[in-house]
This record gives structure tokens, sequence and C-alpha cells, in this order.
């Protein structure tokens, strides 16, 4: 069953799998833009409901339509008591300070960067958000703003500066792979020349902590504490890993490496750049493309056409 054939299914057959009360809902399909994607989610909307879950398709098998459908009314019916708290007088109520940024590509991610304020940097985009809760996020787009009576500017200015307010975890590779299984750290970490050890830089709650590269403090401070510059290659958007510059390592071997980790182990919706970048405390953040190596100021886009590197 190809996606077409799906979706008439389910507009068709959802309800049967909804209770009662939910039987006048109207169901209908949403295109969101992610990172690197743009994303199609099923919509059940009960009257008088001001947010409501979406349930992307990609979740569900279309090979076993029936199958599906009590997946979707089983998640949603899961999702709805946190969709309806959201009136929109809750919407409304968030605060400047409540401003997150998140970092993505600037390349694949048109479709969001259109709509929504962001500042430029390299290659990347710093995007502002509101965090609901643990699992629900939304961006703030251009429309948000006008409803808000917010500046497009003030907004990024204040997503910018809320970054520095974030707790940042700047850890080695070892001590992040020990946290992450439960085991202690082995020795071998300290029997790795200095020079070609890995570091992780993430937020504490270690989502979207690629955005830490936007403090200068962190970057500043990261410099200090290796005692010389280094480059930064993007993991992933919740995550940087550090190395020191004087690693010797060939940047285009590492450009190289850096697109194969992407292409055969990161998720799309996960992936940063295939770029790396260097920090030097003369010349600030660089990128490398083309054999060479950049910088370029900082800018609020106010649009999604950024100037080429």
């Amino acid at each position: 069953m190809n996606r077409t054939e799906f979706k008439e299914y389910l507009m068709k057959h959802l309800k049967e799998y909804l209770p009662s009360d939910l039987k006048d809902a109207k169901i209908g399909f949403q295109e969101n833009p992610k990172n690197h994607a743009v994303k199609e989610g099923i919509v059940i909307q009960k009257e008088g409901m001001t947010a409501v879950p979406i349930l992307y398709l990609d979740w569900y098998d279309t090979a076993h339509p029936e199958e599906a459908c009590r997946q979707i009314a089983s998640d949603y019916l899961k999702y709805l008591p946190e969709q309806e708290k959201l009136s929109m007088e809750r919407i409304l109520s968030y605060s400047l300070e409540d401003i997150k940024m998140k970092l993505i590509s600037r390349e694949g991610n048109e479709n969001l960067l259109c709509k929504v304020p962001y500042q430029r940097q390299l290659d990347l985009a710093f995007v502002p958000y509101l965090e609901i809760n643990s699992e629900m996020l939304f961006h703030v787009t251009y429309s948000y703003c006008n409803q808000k009576g917010w500046d497009p500017e003030t907004v990024v200015r204040a997503g910018m500066e809320n970054i520095q307010k974030e707790p940042m975890e700047f850890v080695s590779i070892e001590e992040k792979l020990a946290e992450m299984s439960g085991k202690e750290m082995s020795d071998s970490f300290s029997q790795i020349p200095k020079n070609e050890r890995l570091y992780v830089l993430t937020n504490e709650n270690g989502q979207f902590g690629a955005a830490q590269i936007g403090n200068p403090e962190v970057l500043r401070a990261i410099e200090q504490g290796l005692g010389e510059s280094y480059y930064i290659f993007p993991s992933s958007v919740d995550e940087v890993l550090i190395q020191r510059e004087s690693s010797d390592k060939n940047p285009e071997m590492l450009q190289d490496m850096v697109k194969t980790i992407n292409e055969t182990m990161v998720e799309p919706e996960k992936r940063l750049s295939d770029h790396i970048y260097r920090y030097r405390k003369e010349k600030g953040l660089e990128i490398y493309q083309d054999g060479r190596w950049f910088g370029q100021g900082k800018e609020v886009g106010k649009d999604h056409l950024g100037p080429k590197l």
C-alpha cells in the first residue's frame, strides 16, 4: 500500500477505532518542516481544541493499515490530555525569557527558515523555539511573533542571550560514554595523547546542545582550558565534538569523516552539517570549505536566502 492509499484508508476507517465522543472530529493531514526534512502527520481535531497532536505517518506500518489505525488511535488518546491543556491563553503566556535556541544547518532547511526569525552563523542557523514539555516544542514563527507583538530581531537576540544562561556540559567522550552506559570510565583515556583526545560539548539536558557554540564565553573558556585553538565536529543537533588543532589531522580527511558518519550513523533529523569548524581566539569561529578556512560575521536572518560561502 503506497502513501496515498494509506492516507485514504485512514480517512475512511480511523474513526472506527476512536471513542464515540470523537466520531465528529475532523481528520486531516499536515506537513511540518523538520531538520533536513518535511514530515507529514495526521491530525484529529475535536471542536474547540486550540492545539492537537500531530502523529507522523512514518511512525506507522503502511503494510498493515488496520494495525496502524489501532496504534494511531491509541497514541492520540495518550497525547490528548496534554494537548487539551494547551489553550491559546497558555500558548501566548510565554515571555522572551522562555525562548530557547536550537542549531541547524541552513542547507536543506529552507522550508523552516522562511517561517521563523533566526541568526545566521557560517552555514548554520540558530532557530528560536519554546518548550512545552520534554516531548513537545513549537517554533517561534513570524506569525507567533505578530500575535505576541514581538519584534523578530528582539526574539533572536533574547534567544542568543538565553543560551548563555543555560548550564553547559564539557566532558571527555570516554566520560560521556561511561555515563550513558552506566559503567565506570576506564583508564584508557589517560593513555591517549593529549592532542588526540576528543571532548563533548552540549547542554545540561543534552537536547539541542550544539547551540552552545553560540555562547562566546564557552568557546573562549574551552580554548583556555585546552591551551590552544581547536576543531569542532558537528556530531548532531544535540552535541558537538571538540579536538585540539595540534592533533595535526588533515582538515579534508576530517571533513570526509564527518560526512561519512552523517550519512551512515546519524538520523536525518539529528544531522547538523557536513562541514568541520575551527575556533581561534583571534578569528573566532571558522568553517572549512573548498580547501580553505572561512570566517563570517553573525546576522539576524529575515528570510531563507543566506549568502553563499
